[in-house]
């Protein structure tokens, strides 16, 4: 771990409070993959080298995955064994403290100002004792469209985020120390894939980091007859700190669209359907505003922004005609291209690509909400608008941004998506995916080393999708005709027509006894409005049928929605599983589960169990229970400690932000402007403002030249996706100017020069540069389009008439160059 994860403790040193780390001296994960669904299990290992003096509080931050349930969580200092059950917040504080006050070995969870970061603040440590953290989260798997497969990740830090002025106590104040320790330090990390459903693996690799790879078999069932749906990643280090996010991705056959049904194995009539949506839209592309808007912030210096520099280009040259687009540059402020977007032409195109090619990392911090603002503010209100994000994803202040979107897509008269494209090796997986959930978009991600232009290009994909909106899902049952819907009714305290879902929670005091009461609902849907579904990209929807609905067995799934008025329709058919273990799928007291929304109270023994609430008092020890409750937080308490307990120092004065410490605590020091070697441009605009393009303060673009043969042959399409018969063309496909023009003479019926010339560089790309097929795809259909269009008139119009098409013409030109 890196950056800011860790277990920390505060030492104030004449008026500056240092923040101390306890070295980590171990680090293990063993992690589960069945088919998309993961099940992971993190430990950790730190060590207080204080000598004979224990430590009073220390707090433990550490990032997960967006999206992901925590189920278990221990805490071992020294003997003691500390595991969790959950309480409501106020009441966990309460218990926390009291515990900490004895001098018992206790401990507080809680999630951070952002979906991806949980802190746990443990209580009197003993002296020289070790501190090992053991959390399992269940969760599902990204599905990474360039590779069509899966992408397990285990996020390893919790880069320095911009803050700007909202957030200043998490950026300023104190200093950053580590004990260093003589003991050995190491990482392993070992990833079983278990596809259960008949899919093959087909590859497992990881972009990130060295690893071995074992076909056949698990690593806890080596013993078993190889199967090829088993495999096994391990990864050893002689360190603890990876540096960057643990990235594996998993390649299967057999991923297809389907409805599997599972059984809960305690609760009588409680079953589970998991829905993958893979539907094959046949309908015409869409023609929206494209904004790009593009990061351009201090850490965005190096390799980053040279990498977004030249798959914008390739971005740009795909754009199909007919559109209108423009581009946004942000950092400490905006900057838009043109005040309003322009419609797409060979000189729009070219100043589009200047301005591009003049990209540095000097616009100092990250004010990503002030982007999208500016650009929701000059959109063209009558047309659909796509924005398509490009950021390295360091922003404390998510919630807002996610607001925004929020009200502009349920108030905007067309459709209004975003697709973000975090790039780095420690992109906030928060920040993504909520923006894509927001926005009505989906979101990738990519580290240094690999190749953005694909993924880049996936997003012009997505942005040209048919917007379909009212996505609804049926049930359709075996033997009836009716369909079950997936409907949640509020009701009234009085209406004794419906069954009132009461939980222990709610008592004579509960802060919620002014709400109103809920009706258990039959079928219980997750995500509640399914989201925008592209042909490309995997969707999972959940759905929780409770032992109140029909128990006929379930028949088919159908999806419906509508699409410029246009109803589009798809059945799954349902299939029947074993049962996987599901801890995911457990929901509110009944399925507990710890994520975003709940914690945990962990306790050894029943010694603090006259605090807990009722419904808890009698759990035995060690048993393990999370709650489906935003409010709540994770508790640990253990038995009166031997250890001496520690002086409160001077932790009185920042006693607050350990109260509730991720509201106050700093978790990164200055300004993100300077970091990574950023600077901030000469003149360049205060946080919040925008300017336009014709600023006095934009520097001049320099000129830079392509090197690779792909980006080379791309830039030299023009933007109604012709290729003119020059030099520079020439060059790349290694011919001279009489080889191609014999070559072409010689052809019946002869054709253009500039035909020609647009089928050799198509020939190129496919026959040369299959491997980059997701990188130059939109570029070639273009091409096709443009010689098809020329072939209505003039002397192509005479190889139509004759039966050669565009693509005939295409493949004379591959057999020109192979013969060649």
């Amino acid at each position: 771990m890196a950056d800011l994860c860790g277990c920390y403790y505060y030492l104030p040193d004449a008026g500056t409070v240092t923040r101390r780390y306890l070295p980590q001296v171990d680090v293990s994960a063993h992690a589960t993959i069945v088919n998309n669904t993961s099940r992971t299990v993190l430990t950790q290992t730190f060590l207080n080298p204080r000598g004979n003096s224990a430590l009073e509080e220390c707090t433990y931050i550490f990032p997960l995955y967006d999206g992901v349930s925590v189920i278990d969580f221990h805490c071992k200092t020294g003997s003691r064994l500390i595991n969790g059950v959950v309480v409501e917040k106020s009441e966990a504080r309460e218990v926390y403290d009291m515990a900490v006050e004895r001098g018992e070995t206790a401990g507080l969870l809680d999630q951070g100002p952002t979906a991806d970061v949980f802190a746990t603040t443990i209580g009197n440590i003993p002296a020289d004792a070790k501190v090992i953290v053991k959390i399992t989260y269940v969760g599902e798997n990204k599905h990474d469209m360039g590779i069509d497969g899966v992408r397990y990740t285990i996020p390893t830090n919790i880069s320095p985020r911009y803050s700007g002025a909202k957030f200043t106590d998490y950026a300023i104040g104190f200093v950053r120390d580590i004990f260093q320790s003589s003991e050995a330090r190491k990482i392993r990390i070992t990833v079983d894939i278990d596809l259960v459903d008949g899919s093959t693996l087909r590859n497992v690799s990881s972009p990130s980091h060295p690893i071995e790879v074992s076909i056949g078999n698990i690593s806890t069932c080596r013993d078993r007859s190889p199967e090829p749906s088993r495999a096994s990643a391990t990864l050893a280090l002689e360190t603890c700190e990876l540096g960057k996010d643990f990235v594996l991705e998993i390649m299967f056959h057999g991923a297809s669209p389907k409805a599997i049904l599972e059984t809960h194995p305690t609760i009588p009539g409680q079953r589970a359907l998991m829905v993958t949506l893979v539907p094959q839209l046949d309908l015409p592309p869409a023609k929206p505003e494209i904004i790009v808007v593009a990061d351009r912030s201090g850490s965005m210096s190096g390799q980053k922004i040279n990498t977004l520099r030249k798959a914008l280009k390739i971005f740009l040259k795909s754009l199909p005609l007919g559109l209108q687009f423009n581009i946004c540059s942000f950092g400490s402020g905006s900057e838009l291209l043109w005040p309003q977007s322009h419609h797409y032409s060979q000189d729009s195109l070219a100043e589009a690509l200047k301005y591009v090619n003049g990209f540095e990392a000097d616009f100092g911090g990250t004010e990503t909400l002030a982007a999208i603002e500016a650009v929701i503010t000059s959109r063209n209100e009558l047309e659909e608008l796509a924005i398509v994000l490009c950021t390295d994803g360091d922003i404390w202040s998510q919630d807002d941004l996610f607001r925004f979107l929020n009200e502009q897509v349920s108030q905007s008269k067309k459709p209004l998506r975003v697709f973000p494209l975090g790039i780095g090796d420690c992109v906030s997986s928060s920040l993504i995916e909520g923006v894509a959930r927001a926005g009505n978009g989906f979101a990738q991600s990519v580290q240094a080393k690999e190749k953005l232009e694909g993924k880049v290009i996936r997003m012009l994909k997505g942005a040209l999708t048919p917007y379909i909106s009212d996505y609804t899902l049926e049930i359709h049952l075996r033997g009836l005709s009716v369909n079950e819907t997936l409907l949640e009714r509020i009701t009234n305290a009085d209406d004794d027509s419906d069954t009132i879902l009461k939980t222990e929670l709610q008592n004579d005091t509960d802060r919620y006894n002014d709400l109103p009461l809920i009706a258990s609902p039959k079928l219980l849907q997750s995500p509640q409005l399914i989201p925008q579904l592209y042909a490309f990209n995997r969707t999972t929807v959940y759905i929780l049928i409770s032992p109140e609905a029909h128990q006929r067995s379930l028949r088919s799934v159908v999806l419906k929605g509508t699409s410029s008025g246009q109803v589009v329709e798809y059945a799954f058919p349902v299939q029947f599983a074993k049962l996987v273990e599901r801890e995911a799928v457990r929901l509110g007291v009944q399925y507990q589960i710890a994520g975003k929304w709940c914690s945990f109270v962990v306790v050894e023994g029943n010694d603090a169990s006259h605090k807990l609430p009722p419904a808890l008092r009698d759990i035995p020890p060690g048993h393990t229970l999370s709650a489906g409750n935003k409010r709540s937080r994770f508790v640990l308490a253990g038995p009166h400690s031997t250890a001496t307990k520690a002086p409160r120092m001077c932790l009185a004065s920042i006693s607050a932000h350990m109260g509730h410490h991720f509201r106050h605590t700093p978790l990164c020091r200055g300004g993100r402007g300077g970091r990574g070697g950023g600077g901030v441009r000469t003149g360049s605009i205060g946080r919040g403002g925008i300017r336009y393009r014709g600023s006095p303060s934009s520097p001049r673009d320099p000129e830079r030249v392509e090197a690779e043969p792909l980006h080379k042959i791309i830039s030299l399409q023009n933007f109604d996706g012709s290729w003119d018969n020059n030099a520079r063309l020439l060059t790349i496909l290694a011919k001279s100017e009489s080889q191609v023009n014999e070559n072409r003479l010689a052809l019946r019926p002869v054709p253009s020069k500039q035909v020609w010339a647009t089928a050799l560089a198509i020939a190129f790309l496919e026959s040369r540069m299959a491997a980059d097929k997701d990188v130059w795809e939109l570029v070639v259909k273009k091409g096709r389009d443009w010689i098809e269009n020329e072939q209505k008139g003039g002397i192509e119009g005479r190889g139509q008439r004759e039966g050669i098409s565009s693509k005939g013409w295409i493949e004379k030109a591959k057999e020109y160059l192979a013969a060649s």
